[in-house]
């Protein structure tokens, strides 16, 4: 197997970061000592191993990410190994006084080159910039080698610490201090498919950008982009804006301050891609960016940003799209990418925020896609201004939205959403195909709108009995539940309210007009919405249940308005629509929630989901459970 190694290319590597020439592709190197060393103020993901690597000839330091060696080599490195190195790097630190420049490699990705360990091949030694004076070669040729001199080991034993969890550690005969270094942050999946995926000479992976590499250059797609931001504080005042870039291996934030804002605002245009260098990345301030990146890209005075002509964006973003029937298996505040035929657009409307008191625009977008569901996608800001209604029965791309529950499931943009229309994927091609053989007018099942709300059929199927005996909903968090009841009594009063036709909130009468407090905005009319409590039963028990507009709509068959009319026109009628909407079986999703009301603890159930029973899907569950029974 000595054949495989690749004797005399360290020199090769490092000569061709000092010449900025090409490097050599896929060494294979030689494990001759390793070593653990982990940080306690650093994260699992950040620790390394720090080994000697050896081409035959010469010996130099290495750095392996703990989360790497762990899904390679399933957390075990040994000695003689012979490692094929598909992405690394190699760092040279500037000398200071009394001391050489340390070489580094360290290592992105690679592959075991064999399954068998092999003795230590060759005549390595150290080189003269890695090691002092003292350092010799590990042998003599043809010559025994010497046994440890224990002063010197104890000299040249490295510090670190000597135990990562989860890898496992071989004590060798001492070699020279190994200096120098830095960390990589990635995963190791990302980190394979970065290898693949930037064949270009030149062009750096996102999630393989860190503080430790200094030459580097990204070819990325700018995604969302902020306002330009002013702030002032007891140091000054200044501005500020951010973008997320983003390519086939990650994404990350780019944030410029000052002069360099006028430099770059207007040359980076969303949608557009761009080769990016010689900008600073630092550790990210997680508590300002939503970006899944540990790390963050500041631009400075000597960045370089070129514009790349005729690059498809797509081509560099990676999307993992979320069918719209399935949002409802993902929790509040999640984010996920999203692709949908445009169905609807509402027009802009001004929304007050909570902690600046100012008005910023909004607007609900309508999509659907293949499952039939649709739901509302609210956009802020320049994007509520920027989609308007050209973008009807058109596909649009989103990447990072986020998940709501008010009033059913509803998506969100933010500042880390990246939105994408006219795209060139197999998705959107699809969906076009889909969209253009559906009969005109056709209605969807609804996630955040009137109309039925699906169950998630992943929620455990619970009868009454058993929701109250298992405490669902006494804890600290909610419980959900799904479960088949029957409608027995509904509360007459206060079947519904008076709400903001934006943001859904109460309004209060304001002469002959109604304000919204939230909105600072008047309306002639209310949009009336359901807000209903009713008692349910089934073979077991009973319960009381509390449902909102979207509810109520699937038990009362009819708007919220007319009720109010009814209500106040004709009473007969009124009481006669509540009778007919009793007495009829649904399949309730609801959330078990302990309140304190007026003093008083209790559990509040609230219907999340409401549709008719299916009758095919609810024998086949039960004769499921026969089945069951019988074994």
């Amino acid at each position: 197997m000595s054949e495989l190694l690749s004797v005399g290319v360290i020199k090769e590597m490092f000569e061709a970061v000092s010449e900025d020439g090409p490097r050599p592709e896929n060494p294979v190197l030689q494990v001759v000592r390793f070593s653990n060393q982990n940080n306690p103020n650093e994260s699992p993901q950040s620790s390394r191993v720090r080994v000697a690597f050896s081409d035959g000839q010469e010996l130099v330091s290495g750095i392996i990410p703990v989360n790497l060696l762990r899904s390679i080599s399933g957390g075990k490195l040994e000695r003689g190994q012979l490692l094929r190195l598909t992405h690394y790097s190699c760092n040279i630190s500037q000398s200071t006084k009394g001391q050489q420049p340390q070489k580094v490699i360290v290592v992105s990705s690679y592959e075991v080159a064999n399954s068998e360990l092999q003795p230590i091949i060759g005549n390595p030694f150290p080189g003269q910039d890695t090691v002092t004076e003292r350092s010799r070669p590990l042998a003599q040729p043809n010559q025994p080698s010497a046994p440890p001199n224990p002063q010197l080991s104890q000299q040249l034993t490295p510090t670190f610490p000597r135990s990562v969890p989860g890898v496992q550690q071989q004590m060798r005969p001492p070699t020279p201090t190994f200096n120098g270094g830095g960390i990589m942050r990635s995963s190791s999946n990302d980190m394979r498919r970065s290898s693949s995926g930037s064949a270009e000479e030149g062009i750096f992976p996102i999630n393989l950008l860190s503080p430790y590499h200094n030459k580097w250059k990204i070819r990325a797609v700018v995604g969302a982009k902020s306002d330009i931001k002013h702030w002032q504080n007891q140091n000054g005042t200044g501005k500020l804006f951010n973008c997320t870039l983003l390519d086939e291996s990650g994404e990350i934030r780019a944030t410029a301050f000052g002069q360099q804002v006028d430099a770059f605002y207007d040359k980076l245009e969303e949608g557009k891609t761009y080769l990016i260098s010689k900008a600073k990345v630092n550790v990210a301030k997680k508590n300002f960016s939503p970006v899944k990146n540990d790390y963050e890209i500041y631009l400075e005075s000597a960045t370089i940003i070129e514009e790349v002509a005729n690059k498809n964006p797509t081509d560099l973003i990676k999307f993992d799209f979320v069918r719209i029937d399935n949002i409802t298996q993902y929790e509040k505040d999640s984010t996920i990418d999203v692709i949908g035929i445009v169905i609807n657009v509402d027009d802009i409307q001004p929304v007050m925020t909570r902690t600046t008191q100012r008005n910023i625009n909004k607007r609900d977008l309508t999509i659907a896609d293949q499952s039939e569901f649709q739901i509302t996608l609210t956009l802020w800001g320049q994007n509520a201004e920027k989609y308007g209604t050209s973008i009807l029965n058109t596909v649009i791309a989103c990447k990072n939205v986020r998940v709501g529950d008010f009033q059913g499931r509803n998506l969100s943009a933010f500042n880390g959403t990246t939105l994408l229309t006219d795209v060139d994927l197999k998705e959107a091609k699809e969906l076009l195909d889909w969209h253009s053989s559906q009969e005109e007018g056709k209605t969807f099942t609804s996630l955040s709108s009137s109309g039925s709300v699906t169950i998630d059929r992943n929620e455990p199927k619970k009868s009454l009995a058993q929701v109250k005996n298992e405490k669902l909903g006494s804890g600290e968090r909610a419980d959900y539940f799904s479960t088949k009841a029957t409608v027995l009594f509904i509360k007459k009063e206060n079947i519904c309210y008076p709400a903001c036709p934006t943001c859904k909130k109460k309004v209060l009468e304001d002469g002959d007009e109604y304000r919204c407090e939230k909105c600072s905005r008047n309306y002639p009319a209310p949009d009336h919405r359901y807000i209903m409590t009713f008692s349910v039963a089934d073979f077991s028990d009973n319960a009381w249940f509390q449902c909102f507009n979207e509810g109520g709509l699937v038990i009362m068959e009819r708007e919220a308005k007319d009720m109010i009319q009814f209500s106040k026109e004709n009473t007969e009628l009124y009481e006669e629509c509540i009778e007919q909407a009793c007495l009829k079986s649904y399949e309730f999703r609801c959330r078990a929630k302990t309140e304190n009301y007026n003093e008083q603890i209790r559990i509040r159930y609230t219907v999340t989901g409401i549709a008719p029973i299916d009758y095919v899907e609810r024998t086949r569950d039960l004769h499921q459970a026969i089945c069951q029974m019988e074994q």
